[in-house]
């Protein structure tokens, strides 16, 4: 599964400010559409996001909660269930279990050598 960069990820338009405004507006977590709309990706002005999903389908999701389970694709799960709100990711941070789907992307530097060696003469 892939999607648009994770908004609050440091990136060129990464904004980690916005997670304070950020609450789902799903059945059994009380926020409003403009509070769920800050978990939105920013490259569509947070009305959503272009989704690949595992058979290769592409889907506009109006809501970062459209994995497995209805799982947030931006955060980390902090229960097995999927209407928390989750915590805000690092770049270092790993998916709670296997049922949470955890979107991330690549830091904007590399410590290491950006692309593999190639042995000489080939």
């Amino acid at each position: 599964m892939a999607s648009e960069r994770n908004p609050w990820l440091a990136s060129p338009a990464g904004d980690s400010s916005i997670w304070a405004s950020f609450q789902p507006d799903i059945a059994g977590a009380g926020g409003s559409t403009e509070q769920a709309k800050a978990g939105n990706a920013l490259a569509h002005q947070q009305e959503g996001q272009n989704v690949m999903f595992l058979d290769t389908h592409v889907e506009f999701e109006k809501r970062a909660y459209c994995s497995v389970e209805d799982d947030n694709i931006y955060t980390v799960g902090t229960t097995e269930g999927g209407a928390e709100k989750g915590t805000m990711p690092t770049l270092s941070s790993v998916p709670l279990s296997r049922k949470d789907s955890l979107l991330m992307h690549d830091p904007e530097t590399f410590s290491g050598p950006t692309t593999p060696s190639r042995p000489s003469g080939s």
